[in-house]
C-alpha cells in the first residue's frame, strides 16, 4: 500500500458516517382521570422541532414505533379535547440502539384556546403530509350523514375512489379547535388532490355526489306513491314531514323502520299499523337493504 492510499484511507475514515442506529419504542398510555386510555396520538418531533411521524395507540392503549434513526425526539403524547382542555404528555429522548418502553401518564392539560399551538392536536397540516407521504389520503367532514349515503355506501366510496381519497368523519357538533384542526388538516391534502385531479376536481366531485343522491333519494317501492296517498287520506295528514329509514328482507318485505325525524303527530304508530305490507323495488342496491323515503305533504319541502 503505497503512502497515497494511506493518506486517501485515513481522509475516508476521518468523514462522519451516518448513523443507522435506530431501536424499536413501546409503550401504554395511561392517565389517571378516569379518561379512556385508548386511541391516544402520539406525535414525534426531531430536535429542532421538525414533525416527523405519527402513531396511534390501539385498543388497549399500546403502541409501537420501529421506523426512527439515532437521535433526540420529543414525543407528545394526546388524548382529543375534553370539556375544553387537552390531556397530554411530553418527553425527550435520545434515541440509540436501546429499546424503549414508555408507561406514559397523560399528567398535562392545557387549553383548546385559539392561541395554542396545533402541535396538542390530533390533526394538523403535518399530520396531513405525512398521511400523503404514505399513501393515506384522506379529507376531514363533517356534519350529519346524508340518508341516501347509507343506502348504496359503495357508490359513494367508489366516486370518492376514483379521485384518489377517503373521508374522516368529525360529526354534525363542530367546536372551534374542530374547525382549526380540519382546516389545517384538509389544506394540504386539497392541493395534493388538485395536483391529481386538475383545480376543478372539487366541482366535479360534488357534482357526481349530488347526482347520485338524487338517483338513490328516486328508489321508491312499487306501490310507495299509492301508499303515501292512503296514509294521507286515511289519518287526515295535510300538512307535515317524515323522514323513515326501512329494513327490509331477501323479499323485499319491511322488517323494521326507524322515525329520523317527523313533524306529523303520531307518525310512529301509523306506520306501525300501516307498514308491515310494503313490497319494494331495491335492485339498484340489491345488496344493500336500507332505503330512505321522505312523506311531504302540504307546503313542507
Amino acid at each position: 500500500m503505497t503512502v497515497l492510499h494511506i493518506l486517501l484511507l485515513g481522509i475516508i475514515l476521518m468523514q462522519p458516517q451516518t448513523s443507522t442506529e435506530h431501536c424499536k419504542i413501546t409503550g401504554i398510555v395511561d392517565n389517571g382521570r378516569n379518561i379512556e386510555n385508548i386511541y391516544a396520538r402520539v406525535k414525534v418531533y426531531d430536535a429542532d422541532g421538525n414533525f416527523v411521524m405519527y402513531t396511534d395507540t390501539d385498543s388497549t392503549g399500546r403502541f409501537e414505533i420501529e421506523t426512527l434513526n439515532a437521535g433526540k425526539y420529543h414525543f407528545y403524547f394526546l388524548k382529543p379535547p375534553i370539556d375544553d382542555s387537552i390531556y397530554y404528555t411530553d418527553t425527550l429522548i435520545n434515541i440509540g440502539s436501546k429499546d424503549y418502553f414508555l408507561n406514559v401518564n397523560l399528567n398535562k392539560s392545557i387549553s383548546t384556546d385559539t392561541s395554542v399551538s396545533l402541535k396538542y392536536f390530533q390533526y394538523d397540516s403535518s399530520v396531513a403530509e405525512y398521511d400523503i407521504s404514505q399513501g393515506n389520503i384522506r379529507l376531514i367532514i363533517s356534519g350529519l350523514p346524508v340518508p341516501q349515503m347509507e343506502v348504496c355506501p359503495e357508490k359513494f366510496d367508489s366516486i370518492r375512489a376514483g379521485y384518489g381519497f377517503n373521508t374522516i368523519g368529525f360529526g354534525d357538533v363542530l367546536y372551534p379547535y374542530d374547525i382549526r384542526m380540519m382546516e389545517s388538516y384538509n389544506a394540504p391534502v386539497e392541493k395534493y388532490l388538485a395536483e391529481q385531479n386538475g383545480a376543478d376536481w372539487k366541482e366535479r366531485y360534488n357534482a357526481q355526489i349530488d347526482s347520485l343522491i338524487h338517483y338513490v333519494g328516486s328508489l321508491e317501492p312499487l306501490n310507495w306513491p299509492e301508499f303515501k296517498k292512503y296514509i294521507a287520506e286515511k289519518y287526515n295528514i295535510t300538512k307535515g314531514r317524515a323522514v323513515i329509514r326501512l329494513i327490509v328482507n331477501n323479499n323485499d318485505e319491511v322488517r323494521g323502520y326507524t322515525i329520523e325525524e317527523s313533524s306529523i303527530p303520531d307518525f310512529y304508530d301509523i306506520l306501525t299499523k300501516e307498514i308491515k305490507e310494503l313490497k319494494f323495488s331495491s335492485n339498484r342496491c340489491p345488496q344493500e337493504k336500507k332505503m330512505y323515503f321522505i312523506f311531504n305533504y302540504g307546503n313542507n319541502k
